[in-house]
């Protein structure tokens, strides 16, 4: 329960003081209603109050009072004297006041009676869009916190916008001149409602604190905390200038520090949201959810903006429904972004949305550049200074449409709409890239970068099984694929993850990938080369070191101690005077040396028998079966057509060594009593190899000991396949095949 409290008190703070902002105002409203008035409101009390007196601004003329005159007295006081001195006094319906009015350097006394109703009609007339615009953001921002009540943004959302309402209200909940002679009360609580102008700076600084994403983690997280009581700054600083007023210590001085103090909470609040929105904007930089909403606001800022400058800068006489109509695009913006769940299926609106909006802001500076030098140069006033500046915005419309375009498509789409700059790209890449691994890296970094996707990975088929090669960036719930194929042959897979918020590629980006996969096939069957070539050299080289292992086992182990016997018994035999003992010690030793001599020869049948190059293949696996069958309780059936030609000699060493190697694995491990050994020509010349026990078999769980691995890059060295699995006689099958001379 606590921790639900805990997590609901920034929008219950929020929503007090959105509370706050709008019901001050209103219930100022409603006292206007019931209350006398004297028909002359100031529209903005900080800005109405002069050193002369108070302008007024009346929807109709008053008596001689015009909207723009200023009064200086009501029945003898002045009105600096009323600030400085506020009392209440009893005004009913139908009494005049003798109020001396200012207009320009003419000065005149008039009575002014007190009516019973403000006329709220005729000032509506001019400032209902206004209120229209900000009911609608206002309903907008509470739609976007229910719906989202934990995003930080849509706080602030709805600070800004009941801000904004109190803004708006505060301008119908004016000061007249009957509240500084009978009101004062009136009066301090009109001052209360430009606390809603100073909640429009804090409302930016959380803003800028909570976009995109809502992040509250470590310093941003405090920096929150912080903007959220500083909410009630406004509220404080509003409540002191209308108690200050109220006790008569309020002057023009006061009202112009205080304005001066608004001014510049203002200014440092846009400052301080400007440079906060820019640091987090660049640490997001990389998110592709959040720029994707950074750029849906900045649309909606452009959209706010340019037209905002254009109203400025043109001089009109418009409604003001056109200030009120630019407010919307901004507000409406951050409401997409953030409750918007596919911010990516408004890619074409975005797009050129914001290409118009440069496009627009460009040619209007070119325009007014244009007018400006005009009218200095040449002194052009009215059409002669407009006319060269149509022309020339009507000339740059072309080529700053094309420039502008192509940079929002760059910042939105990646290169994914100009293939040629991609590919110009990669083989920059690629003719830069020193070691074939770094090929690889070439494509991946490419394809990340030009289409700025979260995921890009290579991954290649090697040794049997598949791999990653180079992957950069972090895979999504969602992977698609592009296959690799060189020659017909898959060589493996380009894996991407669309940007986050998208649920597949759109069809621009699936079709440059398809095409890059066609060049990165070639990067990646020379890496598939290179590590084969790789592979097959450490396996060689591990084959090698296994072989002389085995050769000093065996010379260490069987011919050593021989030799040493040897030694011991000649020496015995020196100092042997007995020649029938002598005679007994030469015969062993004989026979010590014939063993000897038959182990040194077997050993190097092992590297290279004789029978190879004395009688041929068929011959040397007949004497190594008949050997093998010699020594152990077991038969073999050789089958060597005789039709078989001579191999080179590096295909024949393979064949005798695999053949070999199977059949005393087979004598060895198998458990069986009987194994063929088969070669055949194939149809294309290749040589076909099958060696087959009635053993136990190999388990499907059982690790590739040394034997096999040597079959399988002896073949492999070759050029050769090989395949390890059920013989028909129940055991083990080892079947290989090299390629003919010609096809290697």
């Amino acid at each position: 329960m606590r921790t639900n409290v805990g997590r609901g008190a920034p929008l219950l703070l929020v929503v007090g003081v959105s509370l706050w902002l709008l019901f001050v105002p209103l219930g100022l409203i409603l006292v206007r209603v019931l209350l006398p008035s004297d028909g002359l409101p100031a529209r903005d009390a900080g800005m109405a109050l002069t050193d002369d007196g108070l302008r007024v601004s009346p929807p109709h003329p008053v008596g001689q009072i015009l909207d723009g005159d200023q009064v200086v007295s009501i029945d003898g006081r002045l009105i600096a004297d009323l600030l400085t001195d506020p009392v209440s006094r009893h005004v009913d319906r139908g009494e005049q006041l003798e109020v001396v009015v200012q207009r320009g350097s003419e000065r005149f006394t008039t009575a002014v009676g007190i009516g019973g109703r403000r006329p709220f009609g005729a000032l509506l007339a001019g400032w209902w869009p206004a209120l229209v615009m900000t009911v609608l953001i206002l309903g907008l921002a509470i739609w976007l916190v229910v719906r989202r009540p934990d995003e930080r943004a849509a706080h602030a959302l709805l600070l800004f916008s009941a801000a904004l309402m109190a803004v708006a209200l505060g301008e119908l909940a004016f000061v007249e001149p009957l509240d500084l002679w009978a009101r004062p009360w009136v009066t301090a609580w009109s001052l209360v409602p430009v606390a809603g102008f100073m909640e429009l700076a804090v409302a930016l600084v959380m803003f800028a604190l909570a976009f995109p994403g809502g992040s509250v983690a470590g310093g941003v997280g405090r920096a929150s905390t912080f903007a959220r009581w500083l909410m009630l700054v406004p509220i404080g600083v509003s409540a002191l200038v209308a108690a200050t007023y109220r006790m008569g210590w309020y002057s023009l001085s006061r009202e112009n520090a205080f304005n001066d103090f608004v001014g510049g909470w203002w200014m440092l609040g846009v400052l301080c949201a400007l440079g906060i929105l820019a640091v987090r904007g660049w640490r997001l930089r990389r998110d592709v959810v959040a720029r994707r909403q950074w750029q849906v606001v900045l649309f909606g800022l452009v959209l706010t903006l340019v037209p905002w400058f254009a109203i400025n800068l043109i001089p009109s006489n418009g409604s003001t429904a056109w200030f009120a109509l630019v407010l919307l695009p901004f507000p409406a913006a951050v409401v997409i972004a953030v409750a918007h769940d596919n911010l990516f299926d408004l890619d074409l609106i975005l797009s050129r949305g914001l290409v118009a909006a440069i496009t627009g802001a460009v040619l209007l500076a070119a325009y007014f550049a244009v007018v400006a030098v005009t009218i200095t140069v040449a002194g052009a006033s009215g059409p002669l200074a407009e006319i060269p500046a149509a022309g020339v915005a009507a000339v740059l419309f072309a080529p700053v449409w094309q420039r502008s375009k192509r940079w929002v498509d760059r910042r939105l789409y990646g290169l994914a709409a100009e293939p040629g700059v991609v590919f110009e790209r990669l083989g920059e890449r690629l003719s830069n890239a020193g070691d074939p691994d770094a090929l690889l890296a070439a494509v991946v970094e490419t394809v990340m970068e030009s289409l700025r996707l979260p995921f890009v990975a290579l991954e290649l088929r090697l040794g049997g099984s598949s791999r990653i090669f180079e992957q950069r960036g972090q895979p999504t719930d969602i992977v698609e694929s592009v296959e690799l194929r060189a020659e017909g042959e898959v060589l493996g897979r380009l894996l991407v993850s669309p940007r986050r918020g998208e649920t597949a590629l759109n069809a621009r980006d699936a079709a440059l990938l398809a095409d890059l996969g066609r060049h990165a096939a070639v990067a990646a069957e020379v890496s598939l080369l290179t590590n084969t070539l790789r592979e097959e050299q450490h396996q060689m080289v591990v084959l090698r070191e296994a072989e002389r292992e085995r050769t000093q086992r065996d010379l260490h182990d069987r011919i050593g101690p021989v030799f040493v016997g040897l030694a011991l018994q000649l020496s015995a035999l020196a100092e042997e005077a007995d020649p029938t003992t002598a005679k007994a010690l030469l015969r062993r030793l004989q026979a010590q040396s014939s063993d000897a001599l038959e182990d040194v020869r077997r050993l190097a049948r092992d590297l290279r028998p004789a029978e190879l190059e004395d009688i041929g293949l068929f011959a040397a696996l007949q004497a190594a079966a008949n050997r093998l069958s010699t020594t152990h309780d077991f038969s073999f059936d050789v089958m060597v057509p005789l039709a078989l030609p001579r191999l080179s000699r590096e295909r024949e060493d393979a064949t005798y060594l695999v053949c070999l190697e199977a059949m005393s694995n087979a004598v060895r491990h198998s458990g069986g009593r009987h194994a063929i050994v088969r070669l055949a020509l194939g149809t294309d010349d290749s040589l076909q190899g099958v060696i087959g026990d009635d053993g136990i078999g190999i388990a499907a769980t059982a690790p590739e000991g040394t034997g096999l691995s040597s079959i399988r890059h002896r073949i492999g060295a070759c050029g050769g396949r090989v395949e390890i699995g059920r013989s028909p006689l129940g055991g083990t099958k080892v079947s290989f095949e090299l390629p003919s001379e010609g096809t290697r």
